[in-house]
């Protein structure tokens, strides 16, 4: 039996209390009246009116985008690959940063 090692599990479950413990949901308007959502696996982001649209990422494999508590970053994740990615999007500065957690945990936790 392999064991995952345990950063690799903490990284996992950190990332996921991270993402869950965000208020807003996918297709929720932020406290600046932004709207964040996933068309065709894709995150996007655009003001309440439709207008203003921007795609966040490019893989098509992105899903479960929520705000952070300050309105100034939406955090997703990101499957395009066997890796996992969480990914943080500042609107500020428009950089992204991302965290690799891994292949598929369940299929290397057996």
């Amino acid at each position: 039996m392999k064991w995952v090692p345990t950063r690799l599990v903490l990284l996992a479950i950190l990332a996921t209390v991270f993402i869950f413990s965000f208020s807003a949901l996918a297709g929720a308007a932020d406290l600046q009246g932004k709207i964040v959502f996933v068309r065709d696996g894709d995150i996007w982001v655009m003001n309440a009116d439709g207008s203003n649209q921007k795609q966040l990422s490019f893989t098509g494999k992105a899903r479960s985008p929520s705000w952070s508590p300050d309105s100034e970053r939406i955090v997703f994740l990101d499957e395009s690959n066997t890796l996992k990615q969480v990914n943080v999007y500042n609107l500020r500065s428009g950089k992204q940063s991302s965290n690799r957690t891994g292949r598929n945990m369940v299929a290397n936790s057996k």
